[in-house]
């Protein structure tokens, strides 16, 4: 099972390496990762969010309520509290405060979690991977667009930001596909391919950029990028175990939850990074942190689970 676990995160290293040696031969650099990062926010992203959200029946997600509970807890609840301490209690900015609650309680479920959580749990991981990607995409990411937006701005009408966000293709796509599934409609799975061409190339355009990014600003552990990668990878899995705990919940539920919020941080974190131009250095050294570390901490929670 470690073999499989090293399987599923190596990918991610070695594109990030690729666009790393790519930017140090001189070949792109920020300017040229922006753009990759434009392309993949108004292009590439929403076909992706689009194709994998109108493929889920509504009646699945409906069978399964309790398991989207505690993804939902986990993810936007850790948001939520995250965000207002950060906001509140240190004061940060609210476009980085933001960026570290998508970074902390938004996993790479999408993309990581289908070799990972398919080799650990082949019949449930469909249904984790849809709840962990409708809420990263339908809720997580345009509210922290929102926040970003309104930072930028220097402009509170939340109302305001928030039908200027709308209209953004990445965060419009994935709420049209939501609608569209519960009102019962789905495609076939032929059609699906209409979306999956090119937004199939987001994650490895998102890290590749990443990479780039990673050799231009030269990522360092430091105290608050220790604090993300502890936040996402140990204290946010713990925290579940013990509230999944104490409401009784079934123990391969909590096995399934803690592996998916053990899952690194989302690439997405440093393509709103570069693009909006907030907290770069801190958001690329915490994805290349938390993907290597990843191995060590998921290897651990499968050996105390005893999978």
């Amino acid at each position: 099972m470690f073999e499989k676990l090293v399987s599923a995160l190596c990918p991610i290293i070695v594109t990030l390496l690729v666009g790393f040696y790519a930017s140090h031969r001189k070949k792109f650099d920020l300017n040229d990762a922006g753009k990759f990062n434009k392309f993949v926010l108004n292009y590439a992203l929403p076909f992706s969010l689009f194709g994998s959200i109108i493929s889920i029946k509504s009646k699945t997600i409906i069978d399964n309520l309790p398991v989207g509970f505690w993804i939902m807890l986990a993810m936007i609840g850790g948001y939520i509290i995250t965000f207002l301490i950060s906001h509140y209690l240190f004061h940060r900015p609210i476009s980085i405060a933001g960026l570290r609650a998508l970074a902390i309680n938004g996993p790479s479920v999408v993309y990581v979690g289908p070799i990972i959580l398919g080799a650990i749990f082949p019949k449930q991981s469909p249904l984790i991977i849809s709840f962990g990607g409708i809420v990263l995409n339908l809720f997580l990411m345009p509210v922290t667009i929102i926040l970003i937006t309104m930072d930028k701005s220097g402009n509170t009408n939340y109302l305001k930001h928030f039908v200027a966000a709308i209209k953004k293709p990445v965060v419009f796509a994935p709420v049209l596909a939501s609608v569209l599934v519960f009102l019962g409609f789905n495609i076939d799975p032929v059609w699906e391919r209409n979306f999956t061409i090119i937004g199939g190339t987001t994650s490895g355009l998102a890290l590749f950029s990443s990479g780039i990014i990673l050799e231009r600003l030269k990522p360092s552990l430091s105290l608050q990028v220790t604090k993300n990668v502890f936040l996402k990878l140990i204290a946010v899995p713990f925290i579940m175990f013990l509230l999944m705990k104490a409401a009784g919940s079934n123990s391969s539920v909590i096995t399934e939850i803690l592996i998916t919020t053990g899952i690194p941080s989302a690439a997405i974190i440093t393509t709103f990074a570069n693009q909006y131009h907030v907290a770069e250095k801190e958001m690329v050294s915490t994805l290349f942190f938390s993907t290597v570390i990843s191995i060590i901490t998921l290897a651990a929670i499968m050996l105390i689970r005893g999978i």
